[in-house]
């Protein structure tokens, strides 16, 4: 099994004229797959069951804030005002055949600190299935 350097990682998420921007600062991404159980077991069971409900993911991506970067605009204007937004997410830019691909209800955060360097963090809800493709 071979390890995979985090640099070479980058994110796509889409914009407004039907195709994807990169987001140029972007530092971390991850995603993370849920799904919410319910207990379905009767009184004198001896061991619990449970029914799972549907599958659920989330993202989030976070970088240095680029004033200049409009990828991540369309967020500030009006949250999800193109409503689900694409999302592509390459865990290696030498290998585009390979991401992940999905559609969030984004949310953004932006932090301006006299101390660092600005930051964003774009996460969301994920909508429907991710894919491997």
């Amino acid at each position: 099994m071979s390890s995979l350097p985090g640099r070479l990682g980058m994110v796509y998420i889409a914009n407004g004229a039907g195709g994807y921007s990169l987001i140029g600062e972007a530092k971390t991404w991850r995603f993370d797959t849920d799904v919410d159980l319910i207990e379905s077991n009767a009184i004198g069971d001896p061991w619990k069951t449970y029914l799972m409900l549907p599958k659920k993911w989330e993202c989030t991506i976070e970088g240095n804030f680029d004033p200049t970067d409009f990828s991540i605009f369309p967020f500030i204007g009006g949250l999800n005002q193109f409503g689900a937004a694409g999302i592509l997410l390459y865990p290696d830019r030498t290998n585009t055949s390979h991401f992940y691909m999905g559609s969030i209800w984004a949310k953004l955060s932006v932090e301006v600190n006299i101390t660092s360097v600005s930051k964003f963090t774009l996460g969301g809800t994920g909508e429907g299935v991710l894919t491997i493709v």
